[in-house]
């Protein structure tokens, strides 16, 4: 699978990354754990802290597998991030984050402070997904440097992206699904903002492979989810939407969709475009 943002025009200012927590079974035992705070890392949001972090994720993959906690505070990271196989990178929210404030001062919890990759959109991600089974879960990604008011917007490369691995998860915020035997789900995920650079792209670009969206809301009212002719499956269902869920679909049958919030006014394009 190969997510991605879906616009090369700008970055919003943060992204929410929460999911809920999954339950272990009784039988079970905890994976093991690591913890950012207590290797060093300076929750002041001026310190870079991710030499701190990619130590505990390697760390975390040659033990192979676990979870790298990142307890609540502001953290800098000047540079990128690389998660191993089966190791997540957990902050503490188990429910998506609120919309506002839409400021990188407003947000609380675990949140990263992305510095790298200012005005490339072929850098390397800020955070990668290196191995089947690497997550990101509870975390907020801001951006302190992208300005609204910056024109033409500066444009960054993705806040996170996998290539060539299985059974990733990337838990919230624009994703492009290019990946033909990739399996991409969004499952109580809160979308803020996309498409700063108003090209039109959706939250959620599927291109191929096959995808589940279930219970998400969106922030906004823009297009939502593009499903494109090579997608091999896509199932939409009991997302809630500013303004109703609108989903660009050229899959056919193959798109299933149930239970989404409906649109208000039936808009025709042209209209829409001038909303």
């Amino acid at each position: 699978m190969t997510p991605a943002f879906p616009h090369r025009g700008g970055l919003p200012a943060l992204m929410t990354l929460a999911v809920l927590a999954a339950t272990l079974a009784p039988a079970q035992s905890p994976a093991p754990r690591w913890n950012v705070v207590d290797a060093g890392a300076v929750v002041d949001g001026q310190s870079d802290c991710a030499a701190v972090f990619q130590k505990l994720l390697d760390e975390a993959g040659k033990a192979g597998g676990g979870v790298v906690g990142v307890p609540a505070g502001r953290y800098r990271i000047n540079s990128h991030l690389s998660i191993p196989a089966n190791v997540t990178l957990q902050g503490v929210y188990r429910v998506p984050p609120t919309a506002g404030p839409q400021t990188v001062a407003g947000h609380d919890g675990s949140v990263l402070l992305a510095y790298a990759g200012r005005g490339s959109t072929d850098g390397p991600p800020f955070i990668r997904l290196a191995g089947n089974n690497a997550a990101l879960a509870g975390l907020v990604v801001a951006y302190p440097e992208w300005r609204q008011s910056d024109v033409p917007p500066i444009p960054y490369p993705p806040c996170v992206s996998s290539l060539d691995t299985e059974n990733v998860g990337i838990r919230d915020r624009c994703v492009w699904m290019r990946a033909a035997a990739g399996q991409f789900t969004a499952s109580a995920c809160h979308f803020v903002d996309w498409d700063n650079g108003a090209a039109g792209s959706p939250a959620l670009q599927l291109d191929a492979g096959k995808a589940i969206v279930q219970a998400c809301s969106f922030n906004r009212s823009k297009l939502h989810v593009a499903v494109g002719s090579n997608v091999l499956s896509a199932i939409l269902a009991a997302n809630q939407a500013e303004g109703g869920f609108r989903v660009k679909n050229l899959a056919g049958k193959r798109l299933q969709a149930a239970l989404n919030e409906q649109q208000g006014v039936d808009w025709t394009e042209p209209a829409r475009r001038h909303q």
